[in-house]
């Protein structure tokens, strides 16, 4: 991406993250991992430029966090547990719960696919006890995804089968609330 390339060697930070996260995404959804990869680590180069404020930490943990799946479909896991730990650390830092619980659910889904599994159900049951106190459904989702697979690749299939209903059950209701809103 032109831009991305242009803001990153003209040292404008703020705009090179934004481009090159934009052109991560693009190449992610275009299954271009490889070249993803290359344009998430010169994101992470670019914000770690950017001055330290809660703003600059904020955009450096979800970066970590969104280059989770580039990473794993490269098989690259020693850099995803990395990413996910310094993720963790950094939400920690700045006692930012919704993002120590997106952490903690991406964490159970990476720790599921290392077959990590009582590791990954602790994480996931964080996730949801973080998203269950803020109200935050998203993430509610994700920790109950996390739990439902976890238990599935364990080979607890009602387990698995009652967390992924109680996702349908939510979102269905979300839907109509919405719905009626309208």
């Amino acid at each position: 991406d032109p831009l991305a390339k242009h803001s990153f060697q003209a040292q404008h930070w703020e705009k090179a993250v934004r481009y090159l996260r934009e052109a991560a995404w693009q190449a992610r959804d275009t299954h271009a991992h490889g070249n993803a990869e290359l344009l998430f680590t010169r994101a992470l180069q670019a914000a770690e430029q950017i001055q330290l404020q809660p703003q600059a930490t904020q955009l450096a943990i979800d970066l970590r966090l969104e280059f989770r799946s580039t990473l794993e479909l490269l098989g690259d896991q020693a850099r995803c547990d990395q990413y996910l730990r310094q993720a963790g650390e950094m939400a920690a830092s700045i006692q930012d719960l919704p993002r120590i619980g997106a952490q903690k659910a991406q964490q159970a889904w990476h720790n599921c696919l290392l077959g990590q599994y009582p590791q990954g159900v602790d994480d996931a049951n964080a996730a949801l006890q973080i998203a269950d106190d803020q109200q935050l459904l998203p993430l509610q989702v994700a920790a109950r995804g996390a739990l439902g697979l976890l238990h599935h690749a364990q080979g607890y299939f009602t387990q698995a089968a009652q967390w992924l209903e109680r996702n349908v059950e939510r979102l269905r209701a979300r839907a109509a609330l919405v719905g009626r809103d309208q």
